[in-house]
């Protein structure tokens, strides 16, 4: 309504609120200020409540504060104290506010108590008590705190005011609201004649009662109570709001102070208020009749001329009433039918599930329903109807009252339903039985419709839908048939055919093809001839297809084979003699005039064959059983003699002709190939008795079938005795270890398949009992259907080979000169000992020997003396030590025993024993006799042994031990003692050497070698020293891990690693400094090495250094101690292009007789005569001499340990060219000193710029 009176969505909402409020504030000022009097109504906040009544909160928010935002407007119009108006502007707020809500409270209780009548006048009695009371609440407190200080009128007067405008207006906006909504319109109340008489007489009278009568509210509310039952609600609220106003300015205006109690607008609104309420209840009461009256009607005429049955039935099932369609359907009169069950003319099959229904009503879980059921007509007649039954409950009670039935007949559709459906399932039936999909197409509306059968023919289920449509079925076709099926099918359709038929193949679900024959016809087309429908069958005929491909390619097989065997077809037919055969058969001896439908081929069979062939071909044409199979030969007037084979029967055609039919095919190549291949089989037996393996060949049960002479040999069986016999009888092998028998290969390669190799069994001739080690492989003949027709044993006498791998096994594992066990073979012993120490907790002895003495023959009576004696101490050893034990050379003049279970005292016995015998031997060579003695080292091996390599080591030190004892002794290795600590040191240092071998954790450090004339220019060359980095990063000097290195034997692997890492990493910045050499120490260890050249070698070859720039140092003890090797070394060294300098020279005691036997480029002397030199006349006598000695060589001289300037003038003094030490400088690493190298070479290129 309100939105009717301002359009616009909430801005006109806002718009029309405010001015309406504005409107009534300014009336209602108009009319107390015209007449004089002061007037408690307020009308402006009751008509914005109920015009907001109705409205969402978004709307009622815009309406008040438009309504609040149309009191400031009229504030500010009429002027005057802006603090009172802002104070009434609070409670104007909180009065529409309250209105609003207790509005909403109502509405929700008159929804669940459905009582929506009387919303109205609960809301109004309701509106009048809690707005006024807030507003008064609201005035009350703002008076208490001062803010308000003086109000228009008394407060007991504002709120009667404020009581009396929400029970006037309130009421009748909202009723005319809902009037107009229900009508759609306005109501037409103000011309009415009567009402504007009552109108104005009721307000005068009550004007005059209230200014002449003590008590004149019983002299206009009576007269309202009973005007109220003939107006309209709308009216009435008029009336009385006139009458409630008259007499308001009647008691209150007439006068200063009113003369009448304050309660009087109470009890004036009262009782106006009571014939508004008494008016819209009554206005309900009406409503509600004419509506009932209204319903009532249209259900009786609806009843009566409804075209189908129409039937009311009480609670006990009995008919109230019925209408005339269903007497006549019934065949009944409604007399006959009222107060009868309807189960009476029920057909009795239909009533139980009536019971079922009628039960269900009753329990309150049936509201309606709808049912086909049967009833019977008065003639007996039985027929079908469609029942729709509705509940009517009691309105006190609930519960079920009657029923209302509405009842069609369907007896007709019933029957062509049940017609069609029989017609259907036969037409169905049909077509499932006949595999035939069903489709039909809706042209116009692009519709499909395909049978379970259709779909359950490509994998689909029947209400899957994904494939309907009218061309959704096309995407399933195979792509090489759409454009064929497409071109028949427009053809189809334009009517160039009677039907549409072809043949495609469509995807199956799962993704394979099905083929499908489409059969189909246009069956109705429009007036331009258009097709409208089309309908049709799909066969699956998949299997004829596959059976179609399958003749194919039987027929393709048989041709392919036809002409790629040359197999012929020949026939004879029996009643006419007529012979027919292709070209296959004897195309090669017909010619263009032969007759092929004749037995002339015949005159081509051999002279010698053709009477046997002639008579099995009449045998064959006499007798159904009889069958021609059997070869002949051919004179073939192109190839000479052919070899041929024939087939025939007698077959009977289904007319009753009877045949010969035949095949022929060439088997000459068959022939010759059979020849060939006996003639392979006497090669073969002549090669099987020729060579010297021995072959058994087996049938599939492992029968021997043939056995060559070398396997006759080897096993004592001849080839009468074997064949027939199962192989394990000929032929069984045993383990060369255990003597155990081994598996048969044969009957490996049967079960298998697979070939067998087998190598350390051996074979025993069971006449001489020979043994022979054998290599033995079988290997499956493959040659019937199931792939396996026997075994062949290929097995060859490999006795001289084991011989010679035993040999050779000895040899690896024992020393050549003594035959004792080596070092490999000793030290597996020991792993296995400490093996089986950790499993039983066993505890075994570990003797390590090392000859005292030996060296001085060896050096003075040569190698081969030497070779002599270590043969007779191993022959003395061997003879002590039991033959348990193990007893090896471990290299040089060291032996070692391994004693099983023993402890360490034993062991020392044994060594004591040994060191006794060996102390006694006398050698005697070339008529001198030499003595030798011995020192041994014991230890213990038990669980705690952590290796063949750590127990040696044990034994190794206590050895040492012994030795520097004073020899000839024996010293048992304990943990504890010093000197053990001492070697165990060395001995974990060398694992730490060859952990940092390993890793590269080694550096170079570098130390000037300068000119003695002049000591203070850098020189061009430097000794490189090797260093060693501890795990913490600092650096070990070389008196830390040489001696542990020189012991077990690494130097070499160092000098290797030390010559790698100068030649490959720093050979480029080598190269890069002019004239700088750079000189390599190398042990005794790379001076015997005589593969270190060829390292040196390749390393030059990948490497920018030249071979000049690099000088090899070698000591002179190393040189002493091997003058050939060293001699050879030298040689070896400038071959490569190295230079060679003779470090430590003069601290042996032929120095200078060795020196003139080698040709070196630098001696350097031994630091130890430099360092005290300038105070020992003695040394400074051994250096000058080594100056003199070298000059007159012409090699270089330098001279170690410079340390101080004395020694340094001395030097200068002798003439000394070179020297090195901590006066020049300390050595440093390398990186650093090849920097130091480049800056002044960037120094000096700088220089002539400067100048």
């Amino acid at each position: 309504m309100l939105k009717g009176v301002f359009p616009g969505g909430r801005v006109g909402i806002f718009a029309g609120c405010g001015l309406l409020y504005a409107g009534l504030s300014a009336v209602m000022i108009a009319i107390v200020v015209t007449a004089g009097v002061r007037t408690p109504v307020w009308p402006a906040d009751a008509v914005v409540v109920a015009l907001l009544a109705n409205r969402s909160t978004g709307d009622r928010l815009a309406g008040v504060a438009g309504a609040l935002v149309g009191w400031l407007l009229f504030a500010w119009y009429r002027g005057g104290d802006a603090h009172f108006f802002l104070s009434i502007l609070l409670v104007r707020a909180v009065t529409m506010a309250t209105g609003l809500w207790v509005i909403d409270l109502v509405r929700a209780w008159a929804r669940r108590s459905r009582n929506e009548e009387l919303f109205e006048v609960a809301a109004a009695l309701v509106a009048t008590v809690f707005p006024p009371l807030a507003s008064l609440a609201v005035a009350l407190l703002l008076s208490a705190a001062g803010v308000l200080s003086r109000t228009p009128m008394p407060l007991g007067v504002w709120w009667g005011g404020a009581t009396a405008a929400f029970a006037i207006f309130l009421p009748a906006l909202l009723y005319l609201q809902r009037d107009a909504a229900r009508r759609g319109r306005r109501p037409a109340w103000l011309n009415r004649g009567v009402f504007a008489a009552v109108a104005v007489l009721f307000p005068a009278g009550a004007v005059a009662a209230t200014a002449t009568l003590p008590e004149p509210m019983v002299f206009f509310v009576v007269p309202l109570l009973l005007t109220s039952f003939v107006l309209r609600p709308v009216d009435m609220a008029v009336l009385s709001g006139s009458v409630w106003f008259a007499t308001m300015m009647a008691a209150y205006g007439m006068a200063d102070t009113p003369r009448t109690p304050m309660l009087l607008p109470l009890g004036v609104s009262v009782g106006t208020l009571l014939p508004i309420a008494t008016c819209v209840l009554l206005e309900r009461l009406r409503q509600r009749e004419r509506d009932l009256a209204e319903s009532e009607n249209l259900f009786r005429r609806s009843m009566d001329d409804a075209s189908i049955g129409v039937t009311i039935i009480g609670g006990e099932g009995q008919y109230l009433k019925v209408n005339a369609a269903f007497c006549a359907m019934t065949g009944y009169d409604e007399a006959e039918l009222v107060g009868r069950s309807f189960k009476d003319i029920t057909y009795e099959q239909d009533r139980d599930e009536l019971d079922s229904f009628r039960n269900g009503i009753l329990d309150g879980t049936v509201r309606s329903f709808k049912a086909e059921k049967r009833y019977v007509r008065k003639s007996g007649e039985v027929f079908w109807a469609e029942v729709s039954v509705i509940v009517v409950c009691d309105p006190a009670t609930g519960r079920p009252d009657r029923l209302i039935a509405q009842v069609e007949d369907i007896d007709l559709k019933k029957r062509t339903l049940q017609a069609i459906a029989e017609s259907e399932s036969r037409w169905a039936f049909a077509l499932e039985n006949g595999q035939q999909g069903v489709w039909d197409v809706d042209k116009p509306g692009g519709r499909l419709y395909t049978s379970p059968t259709w779909k359950r023919m490509l994998g689909y289920e029947p209400e899957d839908v994904s494939i309907d449509g009218g061309d959704a079925w096309l995407e399933l076709m195979h792509p090489d048939d759409r454009d064929r099926f497409l071109a028949i099918n427009n053809a189809h359709e334009r009517g160039e055919t009677e039907w549409l038929e072809a043949e495609f193949r469509l995807r199956h679900k799962d993704g394979h093809w099905v083929w499908i024959l489409d059969r189909g016809k246009v069956i109705s087309r429009d007036a331009d001839g258009k097709p409208l429908r089309i309908s049709g069958t799909h066969t699956d005929i998949s299997r004829n297809k596959a059976a179609e491909r399958e003749i194919q390619l039987l027929e393709e097989r048989v041709r392919l084979a036809v002409e790629a065997g040359g197999i012929g077809l020949w026939s004879i037919d029996l009643a006419t003699g007529v012979a027919t055969w292709n070209g296959e058969t004897f195309g090669h001896m017909a010619t263009d005039d032969t007759d092929r439908q004749s037995l002339e081929w015949l005159r081509f069979v051999h002279p010698e064959d053709r009477a046997g062939l002639s008579e099995m071909l009449r045998q064959a044409a006499h007798d159904p059983e009889a069958r021609v199979n059997t070869t002949c030969r051919l004179l073939s007037p192109v190839r000479g003699l052919v070899h041929i084979r024939v087939l025939a029967d007698q077959v009977t055609l289904s007319n009753g002709d009877r045949l010969l039919l035949g095949t022929a095919w060439d088997i000459s190549e068959q022939v010759s190939a059979a020849q060939a291949l006996r003639d392979e089989k006497e090669r073969l037996r002549t090669t099987l008795h020729a060579i010297s393996d021995g072959v058994i060949a087996t049938d599939a049960e492992g029968r021997v079938t043939l056995i060559n002479p070398a396997a006759q040999r080897m096993t004592g069986f001849s080839e009468a005795e074997a064949c027939g016999h199962p192989i394990e009888d000929v032929f069984q092998a045993v383990h060369d270890d255990s003597g155990h028998p081994a598996a048969s290969c044969v009957r490996q390669v049967l079960e298998t398949g697979a070939p067998v190799e087998r190598l350390g069994t051996q074979v025993i001739d069971v006449r001489g009992r020979d043994i022979h080690y054998i290599r033995e492989a079988a290997a499956p003949i493959a040659a019937t259907a199931d792939g396996r027709a026997g075994a062949v044993l290929v097995f060859q006498d490999v006795s001289a080979e084991r011989a010679m791998q035993r040999s050779l096994a000895h040899a690896a594992s024992h020393d050549d000169l003594t035959g004792l066990a080596n070092r490999r073979h000793f030290e597996t012993r020991i792993q296995s000992m400490i093996a089986a120490a950790r499993d039983d907790d066993s505890r075994h002895g570990l003797l390590f020997i090392d000859l005292d003495r030996f060296k001085i023959v060896n050096d003075t009576a040569g190698h081969l003396a030497g070779d002599a004696l270590l043969q007779e101490v191993a022959r003395t050893m061997r003879s002590i030590v039991p033959i348990s034990d193990c007893l090896a050379r471990l290299g040089g003049d060291e032996f070692a025993v391994l004693i099983e279970n023993c402890d360490r005292q034993f062991a020392a016995f044994v060594g004591e024993k040994l060191i006794d015998a060996l102390g006694a031997i006398r050698f005697t060579w070339e008529g001198k006799v030499y003595e030798i003695g011995a020192s041994a080292g014991v230890t213990q091996v038990d669980a705690t042994t952590a290796s063949a390599e750590a127990v040696l080591a044990e034994a190794d030190v206590a050895c040492y031990a012994a030795k520097a004892a004073g020899r000839g002794r024996v010293s048992v290795f304990l943990q504890d003692t010093g000197e053990a600590q001492r070697h165990m040191s060395d001995f974990r240092m060398a694992a730490r050497i060859r952990e940092t071998i390993e890793s590269g954790h080694f550096v170079l450090y570098a130390q000037e070698i300068r000119s003695i004339a002049e000591p203070g220019t850098r020189g061009r060359s430097l000794e490189l020293l090797v260093r060693m980095l501890d795990d913490d990063g600092s650096i070990l000097t070389p008196d830390t891990f040489i001696p542990a290195a020189e012991r077990f034997e690494l130097m070499g692997t160092i000098d290797r690693w030390v010559l790698a890492k100068v030649i490959d990493d720093f050979g480029p910045a080598i190269m890069a400094v002019p004239g700088l050499h750079v000189a390599v120490n190398l042990s005794a260890n790379s001076l015997n090495d005589p593969t270190l050249w060829r390292y040196l070698a390749d390393l030059f070859r990948a490497s920018l250094l030249s071979p000049s720039r690099l000088t090899l140092e070698i000591t002179e003890t190393a040189v002493i101690n091997s003058f050939e090797v060293a001699r050879d070394f030298i040689r070896a060294a400038r071959g490569v292009g190295c230079r060679v300098s003779l470090d430590d020279f003069g601290s042996g005691l032929s120095s200078f007789t060795y020196l003139k036997s080698f040709d070196v480029d630098a001696i350097k002397i031994d630091g130890s005569f430099v360092h005290n030199m300038a105070d020992s006349t003695y040394d400074r006598t051994v250096v000058r001499a080594i100056n003199e000695i070298g000059r007159e060589l012409g090699v270089d001289v330098i001279a170690e340990r410079i340390e101080d300037e004395a020694t340094l003038r001395e030097l200068a003094a002798l003439g000394v060219s070179y020297g090195q030490g901590y006066l020049f400088n300390q050595p440093r690493d390398f990186h650093a000193v090849l920097a130091d190298y480049g800056a002044d070479m960037d120094e000096d290129m700088a220089e002539p710029l400067r100048a």
